[in-house]
């Protein structure tokens, strides 16, 4: 039971940069929008929606969720093939 990657530059690159700044801590939804907007920082046109709709596309495909305004990535538990949330802390 495998989830379909992504699709869509705009997806790709907003997922992308989610992941990488989950890695840093938990994000709230507002600040995962800023990273939309910023990994969307060559379109000059639109930029904010075009962010927020890859958002959304990506948390209503499932790659995403969001829970008490936290994102985490939605990850396939291999053992149980049930979906299950993970999120990254950071260790200092």
């Amino acid at each position: 039971l495998f989830k379909q990657a992504p699709t869509g530059k705009n997806q790709i690159a907003v997922y992308d940069a989610v992941t990488a700044a989950l890695e840093e801590g938990q994000l709230t939804y507002d600040e995962t929008v800023k990273v939309a907007n910023v990994a969307l920082s060559e379109i000059s046109k639109n930029r904010a929606t075009r962010a927020k709709e890859a958002l959304e596309s990506l948390i209503g495909g499932d790659h995403l969720i969001v829970e008490d305004d936290k994102v985490r990535i939605k990850t396939v538990n291999r053992f149980t093939k049930s979906p299950s949330p993970i999120s990254f802390v950071k260790i200092h």
